[in-house]
């Protein structure tokens, strides 16, 4: 049966993860030439989203307020308590601590202590929130449903919602540095 997978990230040129439907999670140790199965321990879930830190720290978001967290490269995932049932649709560590996950109804999320509590943000928006980058610890940005764009400069503590030329829904972002991204 086929899988669909939702996201990718790369913690160096050779270690990898991608997450999909049914609590799939996949790494590869070899720049993606072969991917290895990991056990989630949430079956039926979708995993939407996936970031890492480095090569053993990660966090993977999901449907009914999944977040799931490793401290060993994904040999063993724990469940975080993110405090809400609304799909996350993607997650974002700018470093050990500091990780945000957005997802359906303007949810925005926040932890500063690599996910032991997590804590809304304001985004003053009900759009479908579905990626989600940062470039430091308080410059971030937030993309999703009908052309919503969100800007941090202070972590979260305040959104600005920026104007775009389209009202498309805008599946993901990535930004190089504070002043270019797609």
């Amino acid at each position: 049966i086929p899988t669909w997978l939702w996201d990718v990230h790369f913690s160096g040129s050779k270690n990898g993860w991608v997450v999909g439907n049914n609590g799939t999670i996949l790494n590869t140790k070899d720049g993606g030439k072969r991917w290895q199965k990991q056990k989630s321990g949430v079956l039926s879930v979708p995993l939407l989203g996936v970031s890492f830190v480095n090569a053993r720290f990660g966090w993977i978001s999901g449907w009914n307020g999944i977040i799931l967290h490793t401290r060993d490269g994904g040999v063993n995932w724990v469940r975080q308590q993110s405090g809400t049932g609304a799909p996350l649709e993607d997650i974002f560590f700018a470093d050990a601590k500091n990780g945000w996950a957005v997802g359906r109804d303007g949810t925005i999320l926040h932890t500063a202590d690599g996910g032991q509590n997590w804590r809304h943000q304001k985004g003053h928006t009900k759009s479908l929130l579905l990626s989600v980058q940062f470039v430091s610890p308080l410059q971030g940005f937030i993309a999703g449903g009908s052309g919503t764009f969100l800007v941090t400069q202070n972590g979260g503590a305040v959104w600005e919602r920026r104007t775009l030329s389209s009202s498309s829904t805008i599946e993901g972002l990535s930004f190089s540095d504070a002043q270019n991204g797609w």
